[in-house]
């Protein structure tokens, strides 16, 4: 079986080949630091809304965990359950068996995918797969608690504290649709310094497969971006220059967090044409903030609402981005936050803000760039 080795060095930051991607380096620091009021409005080619169907005693109401896209249907992760919408936000139906039955599932869902039209949740160290139809097909234990489709290949995630534990250093292993390991990703693992008791938080970072190039890992304090593409090449995609802002490695000890607020983590990444829209958190428990970084201009910004709030908006309601597809951001609004603006530049919105109500379910945003 095949092993990707890739060292975090240097020399392999700044060699590689003709076929990778080219590495860009983007001035984070300055980006927290300076922020700019922007709706999407100003950005987008297009923007559609699709308000999402309640149905039967259930809601969505409250925040969606996961959302993915698979053909013409939306798929929800509430915690709990996955539902999926037709793309007008009709009801279609519920994924899963929650229970403690053979094919049911107990506890939260870390994590789901689609592959082939089949459904496969990761629930309590466990994959579930169903098909269209909400059959049950088969269970198995995994030692994986997020998952990704990359080359019609299932693509588990090893959890940090795994990862740690191998001298391999393998991050994330290669499925089949039955769950047969048919090959392992590995990344050199840098943190070798770090005592072993901090070091289980650490290793790798996955962010989520953003439907648009594959999917991207980043070492936890790492400023480097790794995109895991087609064949599973592994290239280093972006360099973070988080300056002042960077977590230092000395400080992720517990008995400084007084002093994390001072810092940012990279928690999420949105990859489009034009944009790479980062997720940040100040500290390890901090809110969530936002930053854009215009890849023709090499601006990078903090984007606020006309009142100085840090955000995304769109005709100043407050968008929830969730994953990036074929140049496209798809996100939510959450109807109270609809009801309560005033509505002044798109009328769609405003002919959906008056037919829903605080007990509606969520509205997608589909954003073209």
């Amino acid at each position: 079986m095949k092993k990707i080795l890739i060292l975090l060095s240097c020399v392999l930051i700044l060699s590689c080949t003709q076929e990778a991607s080219p590495t860009e380096i983007i001035n984070i620091e300055n980006g927290i630091d300076k922020k700019k009021k922007i709706d999407f409005i100003e950005l987008a080619k297009d923007i559609s809304f699709v308000p999402l169907e309640n149905f039967g005693k259930q809601s969505l109401i409250g925040d969606i965990y996961i959302l993915k896209e698979h053909g013409d249907s939306y798929y929800v992760c509430t915690n709990s359950t996955i539902i999926s919408f037709n793309k007008h936000g009709k009801f279609l139906r519920q994924y899963g068996l929650l229970g403690r039955g053979p094919e049911e599932y107990s506890g939260y869902i870390s994590d789901f995918d689609i592959k082939k039209g089949n459904i496969y949740i990761i629930a309590n160290r466990h994959i579930y797969c169903y098909d269209t139809l909400n059959n049950f097909i088969f269970k198995d234990s995994v030692n994986f608690t997020q998952v990704s489709v990359v080359d019609d290949k299932i693509v588990g995630l090893v959890p940090p504290s795994d990862v740690i534990c191998s001298e391999d250093h393998i991050i994330a292993k290669v499925y089949d649709d039955r769950i047969k390991e048919i090959d392992r990703i590995a990344i050199q693992e840098s943190q070798d310094s770090i005592s072993t008791d901090i070091k289980s938080f650490l290793a790798f970072q996955p962010f989520s497969n953003d439907g648009y190039s594959g999917l991207y890992m980043k070492e936890f304090l790492g400023e480097i971006i790794y995109n895991i593409s087609s064949g599973f090449k592994i290239d280093p995609r972006f360099v973070l220059k988080m300056g002042k802002y960077q977590f230092p490695i000395e400080m992720y000890d517990f008995d400084k967090m007084d002093k994390w607020n001072e810092y940012y983590l990279v928690n999420n990444i949105f990859n489009t044409d034009k944009y790479l829209i980062l997720s940040l958190q100040n500290g390890l428990m901090g809110k969530l903030q936002y930053l854009i970084y215009d890849k023709t201009s090499k601006d990078c910004f903090t984007p606020t609402g006309q009142s100085d709030n840090k955000g995304f908006y769109i005709d100043g309601i407050i968008f929830y981005p969730l994953y990036t597809c074929d140049n496209r951001i798809v996100g939510y609004i959450k109807p109270e936050d609809l009801i309560d603006q005033e509505i002044t530049k798109i009328k769609e919105l405003q002919i959906i803000k008056n037919e829903i109500k605080l007990e509606s379910n969520p509205v997608l945003v589909i954003i073209s760039l």
